[in-house]
C-alpha cells in the first residue's frame, strides 16, 4: 500500500501566521510518464507551496513540480510498496510457461486409430504382389447394411450424364473408352443386380483437364450420393487420417539436389485391390458395346470414395516397409520424397540419380539416357533445350534453368 501527503492548503492562526495544512491520501495506481498525456484534464492551479501546481487528471488531482528548498514550506512524501504473490498464481504461470515451451502434439482421432487398426488387421498381399485392402466401415459389424436402395438413383444420373455427353461425340467416345478400360484391364467385373444383400451404386461423371499430359479426362465416382434412405457410402465409412506430405516442403527439398527427377505412379489407386466382400459397395452402371446397360463392380480403390486417399498412401507406406531390405533407395524415396502419387527426388551425381529412376523426367539428359522411351513422360524431353518444360504438382518447371513459373489459365 502506498501513502503520501496530499495537496496542501493554508490558513492563518490567531497570531496571523500562515500555517500549512496537509492531508493523507492513498495512491490507488501508478502510471508511467509515457501515458501521461492521455490522462490529463484541463483543471490546474499554480503556486502551491511556492513550487508545485495542481493538475486535474482522469484519476483525480496530482501535484507535479519541484519541491521547494525552504524547510518551512517543504512537502515530504513517504511511499511503501508491498507485493503479495499467491502461490496458486505462480504455479499457474509456471505451468503455462512450460506448456508454451513444449512441442505441439497431434491428438489421434478415434476414427483414425480405427482405420489404422483395420488396415493392419485386414490388408493382405497376393502372390502377384498386389495389395488387397478392405473399406473401413464405421460399424464393422454391419458393413453397409445402413445403406438404402441406390440403383435407380444411379441409373437416373447415368442417363442424364449420357445425354449430356452425346452432344459432344469426341468427349463421349473418350468417356466410354475410360470406363471400357476398367473392364479390359480387369479393374471391374460384370455382376447381376441383387436385392437381398447390402450394396451401393456409384453415380459417375466426367472431369476434363485439358492441360494434363497424362489423363485429360477423368471419371469421378460420387460416393456421397444419398441412397433411398438418405445415407451415402461416404456416410458409413471412416475417411482415415491425412497422410499426404506437405507440398511446399516437398518442392523445397527438391531444390537441394543438383540432378533432379520426377516420376508419377500410373493409375495409383487402381494398382490396389479391394477385398471382394466389399466390392458390392462399388457398383456402377455402364452401357456395353451392344448398347445394353449392365451392372459392374469396381475391384480397385476408387477415386471419390472418402477413404481412397488414405488407403492408397497407407499402402505406399506399407510397400516402403516391405521392400526396405531389398530396395533401400526406392524405400527411402517412397518415405521422404513423395506427394500422393508423385515423386520429386534427385541426387548430386548422375550415377546416384540413375539407380532409383523409373518413369521420370529429369533436368539432365545424362540421367535419362538408359530410360526406355515408353517410360518417359515425353520422349522429346531427352533433347533438353531452353524450351524444355514439364508440369510438376500444378506448377511449371523449366529444366535447363531449373525455374518454376505459373501460366494463367486464360493463356494456357
Amino acid at each position: 500500500m502506498k501513502h503520501c501527503l496530499g495537496s496542501p492548503s493554508t490558513s492563518k492562526n490567531s497570531q496571523g501566521t500562515k500555517k500549512l495544512h496537509t492531508f493523507e491520501a492513498k495512491i490507488d495506481v501508478l502510471i508511467g510518464a509515457d501515458i501521461l498525456p492521455s490522462v490529463l484534464l484541463s483543471g490546474t492551479k499554480t503556486n502551491i507551496c511556492g513550487s508545485l501546481f495542481r493538475q486535474e487528471t482522469i484519476f483525480g488531482w496530482v501535484l507535479p513540480g519541484p519541491v521547494s528548498m525552504s524547510t518551512s514550506n517543504r512537502v515530504s512524501a513517504f511511499t511503501t510498496q508491498v507485493t503479495k504473490t499467491k502461490e496458486a498464481s505462480l504455479d499457474k504461470l509456471l505451468t503455462k510457461f512450460w506448456e508454451m515451451e513444449d512441442l505441439p502434439s497431434k491428438m489421434v482421432k478415434e476414427s483414425d486409430s480405427v482405420c489404422e487398426s483395420n488396415f493392419l488387421r485386414t490388408t493382405t498381399r497376393e502372390a502377384s504382389r498386389k495389395y488387397v485392402v478392405t473399406l473401413p466401415f464405421c460399424d464393422s459389424g454391419h458393413c453397409g447394411s445402413e445403406l438404402g436402395y441406390s440403383r435407380s438413383i444411379s441409373l437416373a444420373q447415368f442417363l442424364r450424364n449420357e445425354n449430356r455427353l452425346r452432344r459432344d461425340t469426341p468427349l463421349n467416345e473418350q468417356y466410354n473408352s475410360v470406363i471400357q478400360e476398367y473392364l479390359d484391364l480387369g479393374h471391374m467385373r460384370e455382376v447381376s443386380p441383387t436385392h437381398n444383400s447390402p450394396n451401393y451404386y456409384l453415380p459417375h461423371h466426367a472431369v476434363i483437364k485439358p492441360e494434363s499430359t497424362t489423363t485429360k479426362l477423368r471419371v469421378v465416382f460420387n460416393a456421397s450420393s444419398p441412397s433411398a434412405n438418405g445415407t451415402s457410402l461416404n456416410d458409413v465409412l471412416h475417411a482415415g487420417p491425412v497422410l499426404q506430405s506437405d507440398l511446399t516442403i516437398q518442392v523445397l527439398k527438391w531444390r537441394y539436389f543438383k540432378y533432379v527427377f520426377s516420376a508419377d505412379i500410373t493409375k495409383m489407386y487402381r494398382q490396389i485391390w479391394v477385398d471382394p466382400k466389399h466390392t458390392p459397395f462399388q457398383r456402377i452402371l455402364f452401357r456395353n458395346k451392344e448398347g445394353d446397360i449392365h451392372d459392374y463392380e469396381l475391384k480397385t480403390v476408387t477415386f471419390g470414395v472418402n477413404c481412397a486417399p488414405y488407403l492408397a498412401i497407407r499402402v505406399l507406406q506399407q510397400l516402403a516397409d516391405d521392400v526396405d531390405q531389398q530396395f533401400p533407395k526406392a524405400s527411402h524415396i517412397i518415405r521422404n520424397f513423395m506427394y500422393v502419387d508423385y515423386v520429386l527426388a534427385g541426387s548430386n551425381s548422375q550415377q546416384e540419380a540413375q539407380l532409383p529412376i523409373q518413369e521420370l523426367t529429369s533436368n539432365h539428359k545424362g540421367v535419362l539416357k538408359d530410360i526406355p522411351n515408353e517410360h518417359l513422360l515425353n520422349a522429346e524431353f531427352l533433347n533438353i533445350d531452353a524450351e524444355s518444360t514439364a508440369k510438376t504438382l500444378g506448377i511449371r518447371w523449366r529444366a535447363t534453368t531449373d525455374e518454376f513459373y505459373f501460366v494463367p489459365s486464360r493463356f494456357q
